[in-house]
């Protein structure tokens, strides 16, 4: 995660089990949102895109339990939208 800051595991553990049930499947869609958030952040000129990748995933991660419950939809698009603002 960006900038050393420590995700707590189980806030980790169930963000996977929101973008889906099987965690091999879970740690696949994880790793397709990382990489296509480091392409959006480079298509933006970003040099540190692969970090700046990660800022969105932890903000995200930190809030899992208040957003997971009553969201609607690909997770995938939350995660865009965190890192569009």
């Amino acid at each position: 995660m960006a900038r050393g800051t420590v995700v707590n595991q189980s806030n980790f553990d169930k963000l996977l089990a929101w973008l889906n049930k099987d965690r091999d499947l879970a740690a696949e869609k994880y790793e397709t949102i990382r990489l296509r958030l480091t392409k959006i952040f480079y298509a933006r000129g970003c040099r540190e895109a692969e970090e700046l990748a990660d800022d969105p995933i932890e903000r995200v991660t930190k809030k899992v339990e208040s957003i997971a419950e009553n969201y609607e939809g690909d997770p995938a698009l939350y995660f865009y939208g965190v890192a569009k603002n």
